[in-house]
């Protein structure tokens, strides 16, 4: 260990192959640490530093030169960054050398991510000694990557060669080894074991797994089983009476046997070797193998489906389709939904020396569809596949390729959906590819990604070396990062490139670049995000502040999320999670998403989206603002204007403001409050109501309903649905209103030229039609209702009503009461023939205009006087010359001749009754001036 200091110039320190301590000090310095587990120390606290990334280096810049100038610095090989008040660790970057040995000869791995999401990876390791008598090493990594202890050796047999190891994880969060172990005498193998807990401590010394011991067990493999327990698998030489055979052993979690050896091929002639197993989610497992012969050619691949108890799942079954040639070093996981995926060698199949192939099957042993290639390249050799099934249901298999990557092998990968579909194309996983990268196993992570780890020629100056590398579920290699402590740590990653990891504790994050990527566990503190761009908030992080002056925007996630703008336009979007996002200044868009969120928006003129339960919290003076809601909404103080979306049924409500509230496709109810308000309906069915104030009130399509007030004007458009004002003041109908129902205290009310219903209140009304064919309705009171000019419907309703019928063909109902018909427009039979459906004798009366019936004068007498009517069935003439009216008693027809004489013809000008006629007198009639 060396502690190497700077001078204030801009030095270049070098580490040894030891662990460092570097402390560059002032000037811009470039810090190497070599090997080792090295340190470079800072004088300031963390959050006076930012950290970046550079053309394959950490870059560390000190911001803070009141406490001293530490420069800028670019370090390479460092693992820990020790500020004055905490260290921030930096785990490995791209791939890395996975051992601290490095001489002779470490290969073979394999590895396994365990429960709490570190990894093991083990390997065959040559002694120091260069005795070439190889032993099995390990080595823990935690979640990020970085080492766990020292590596540590396996084995504590050392007479003979420990080799081929195979690890699986367990449910318990421990691990168990298996390997090959010679008895230092001779050729004879057997396959030997090794439990460790959670945290890493031998359970006892090495077990014997394999019962026979005549002649050799080979090439172990082991699966971590749902009830807690495990099973190894291996090939034995000539104990199922023919060459090699597969076999199997359970165990429970303590590293008990249950039961005996399982023999799992039954197929017997020939080798059955390379066993490689899965555990099953219903507790059992699967074990696939290479067998001669069986297929009707050289070699092929099989399988067998175990239960929890070690017995067989139906009958071994042929995995590969293509049977010419060798199919071998089958691979074997299951996924997600149940499937199988089993991947193998194919000799020749592709068209070059071998090529990577792999089927699907359900979990009955049934393939879907057909076998694939798995590899894209097909020049010279792909072998040694390893297969497994990610997080998000899919699967990923890698193997070794000749000469692909300019060296005599490379490690390639494909990604797949869960149902077997190519996610990208195939990708390298080394980036070393001088002499070859070969023998690949993969894993998958807890975070969906995954791990890969190989064995590498000369990459660590020795012969071959341990080599890993972790990837996201797409397949990009895991960004540089930084690591904070369990306190509460500011990290300011304002350099491009790195990722941020801030564990337990309240950190808070300074971005800068797109590229940078955030790890926060759950439960680990209520962490911020500063940034100077754009941002999304990822997993288990709970606030984003924007800061500088740029126009961007903050994106929550589904945890409780606290957005705040900066001083420009954003666009705060909460996510899920009951949020609150802050607008700051600028013209803001806040849509809280789902759940129920806060908004404010502060100054200038905001936009708010808003869900059930949503609040908006607007200054006094802050701007116009803008409500768009998918929910029924009341407007809050201070925002001025509400736009209904979507096409449900819902309400908006204003304030006291001059308000502007516009309905959506449904059939919305539009309430103005206080305030001059704009209330547009849209589509649908709409009631608007001003609630005082100088409102205007526009329906749009649809069948509106109006409430006014004295000063409101409402605008409806061209065959716009039928609508409806209501109003407890006088009111006369704009243009395009078809119906108007007076309420309250409301006196007069008057339609257009449209056939409007006019209804009156329980009170005295004047109602007039206007123009178009009319319904008007009294109701209540002593009314006085207008047809105006078209063939009105008038009903007097209860009390002493004046049915002025106008023009046109009209019908007449008095209703209740006294009721007076009154004929005082130009008279036609044709145009203007009213019918009086309940004309009462003695109770109602017909007034007569002398301007229109001649005949009489009010001046004179108001009265139709004796003689003047004459009536009888089917009568229609005068019968005399004072013959004025004339009613045929058998139909009702009322008519008026002039001249009383019938030189001119009468003209009818009313119908009294429908079905019965009332009889009528001379005082049934009033004439008036």
């Amino acid at each position: 260990m060396a502690f190497i200091l700077g001078t204030p110039d801009n030095d270049t320190l070098d580490g040894t192959l030891k662990a460092d301590t570097f402390t560059g000090g002032e000037g811009a310095d470039t810090i190497n640490g070599s090997q080792g587990v090295d340190i470079a120390v800072y004088s300031g606290n963390a959050a006076d530093y930012r950290l970046g990334w550079s053309n394959g280096s950490y870059t560390v810049t000190d911001l803070n030169l009141n406490d001293g100038n530490d420069g800028a610095d670019v370090l390479t090989g460092i693992e820990t960054l020790r500020f004055a008040d905490r260290d921030y660790a930096l785990p490995p970057i791209g791939e890395f050398r996975a051992t601290i040995t490095t001489l002779n000869d470490q290969m073979n791995p394999s590895l396994a991510v365990l429960t709490d999401g570190s990894t093991i990876i083990t390997w065959d390791s040559y002694s120091p000694s260069g005795t070439a008598v190889p032993g099995i090493g390990a080595q823990r990594f935690d979640v990020n990557g970085m080492a766990v202890g020292p590596e540590f050796l396996v084995n504590t047999i050392t007479q003979g060669a420990q080799s081929d190891p195979f690890v699986a994880a367990l449910a318990n969060g421990g691990f168990v080894i298996a390997w090959e172990s010679g008895d230092g005498k001779d050729a004879q193998k057997g396959i030997f074991g090794r439990l460790y807990n959670a945290e890493g401590v031998a359970q006892g010394g090495e077990f014997r797994v394999n019962t026979t011991t005549e002649s050799q067990q080979l090439d172990p493999v082991i699966a971590g089983l749902a009830d807690g327990g495990f099973v190894v698998s291996w090939a034995s030489n000539l104990q199922d009476g023919s060459g090699y055979g597969v076999y199997a052993q359970r165990y429970d979690a303590s590293g008990v046997a249950q039961g005996g050896e399982i023999p799992v091929n039954s197929y017997t002639i020939g080798d059955q070797s390379g066993p490689s197993i899965s555990a099953l989610a219903s507790g059992g497992f699967v074990v696939t193998w290479a067998s001669d012969g069986q297929d009707g050619d050289s070699s092929g691949v099989y399988a067998q489906r175990f239960d929890a108890n070690g017995a067989t799942v139906g009958s071994e079954f042929l995995v590969n389709t293509e049977i010419v040639n060798i199919q071998n070093q089958s691979v074997v996981t299951e996924l997600a939904n149940g499937d199988l995926v089993f991947s193998w060698r194919s000799q020749y199949q592709d068209g070059g020396l071998g090529g990577v192939y792999a089927q699907r099957f359900d979990s009955d042993g049934v393939a879907q569809s057909t076998e694939f290639r798995v590899n894209t390249t097909v020049a010279e050799s792909q072998r040694s596949p390893s297969i497994t099934a990610l997080e998000g249901g899919g699967f990923v298999i890698v193997w070794e390729s000749q000469l692909q990557d300019g060296s005599a092998e490379g490690v390639y990968a494909q990604i797949y959906s869960d149902t077997g579909v190519p996610v990208g194309g195939e990708f390298r996983i080394n980036s070393t590819t001088a002499d070859a990268q070969a023998s690949p196993e993969v894993a998958a992570t807890s975070d969906g990604g995954f791990i890969v780890t190989w064995t590498s020629m000369g990459q660590d100056g020795s012969l071959q070396g341990i080599f890993a590398q972790r990837f996201t579920s797409g397949g990009e290699a895991l960004a540089p990062s930084v690591h904070g402590t369990s306190g509460d740590d500011t990290i300011d990653l304002r350099g491009d490139g790195l990722s941020g990891v801030g564990h337990a504790g309240n950190d808070t994050y300074v971005v800068l670049f797109s590229n940078t990527q955030l790890v926060e566990a759950p439960g680990e503190g209520t962490d911020q995000v500063k940034s100077v761009i754009s941002w999304t908030l990822g997993d288990n992080l709970e606030n984003l502040n924007l800061i500088g002056g740029a126009a961007i925007d903050g994106t929550g996630n589904e945890l409780a999320n606290n957005i705040a703008g900066n001083t420009a336009a954003n666009l705060l979007s909460g996510g899920a999670g009951n949020d609150t996002l802050i607008g700051g200044a600028g013209n803001d868009t806040l849509d809280g998403g789902a759940d129920v969120d806060v908004l404010r928006g502060g100054a200038d003129d905001d936009t708010y989206l808003v869900t059930a339960g949503d609040s908006v919290v607007e200054a006094s003076g802050q701007g116009t603002d803008n409500v768009i809601s998918t929910v029924s909404f009341v407007l809050s103080a201070n925002v001025e204007n509400l736009k209904l979306k979507g096409w449900d049924a819902i309400n908006g409500t204003g304030n006291g403001l001059a308000n502007t509230i516009s309905g959506n496709s449904g059939s919305n109810i539009l309430l103005g409050g206080g305030g001059a308000d704009l209330l547009q309906g849209g589509g649908g069915n709409d009631t608007l109501n001003g609630e005082g104030g100088t409102d205007t009130l526009q329906g749009g399509s649809g069948d509106d309903t109006y409430y006014t007030s004295p000063t409101d004007s409402i605008i409806e458009g061209l065959n716009s649905g039928y609508d409806t004002v209501y109003s407890s003041i006088n009111w006369t109908l704009s243009a395009n209103l078809e119906k108007l129902v007076l309420t309250g205290a409301a006196l007069k009310g008057k339609g257009n030229s449209l056939d409007n219903t006019l209804l009156g209140t329980e009170s005295r009304n004047i109602l007039n039609g206007n123009a178009g064919n009319d319904d008007i309705d009294g109701g209540g009171g002593n009314d006085l209702l207008l047809g105006g000019s078209g063939n009105d419907t008038i009903n007097g309703g209860d009390g002493i009503d004046n049915l002025r019928s106008g023009d046109g063909n009209d019908i007449l109902t008095g209703g209740a009461g006294p009721d007076a018909f009154s004929f005082d427009s130009a008279l036609s039979d044709v145009t203007n023939v009213d019918t009086i459906t309940d004309f009462e004798h003695l109770s109602d009366k017909m007034r007569l205009d002398d301007d229109i019936f001649t005949a009489f004068n009010a001046g004179v007498s108001n009265k139709v006087l004796a003689g003047q009517l004459v009536q009888g069935d089917g009568l229609t003439t005068a019968q005399d010359a004072d013959d004025h009216i004339i009613y045929d008693t058998g139909s009702g027809a009322l008519y008026y001749d002039a001249d009383g004489n019938g030189a001119g013809a009468a003209v009818q000008f009313a119908q009294l009754g429908t079905g019965s006629h009332p009889t009528i007198s001379e005082a049934d009639f009033v004439i008036i001036a």
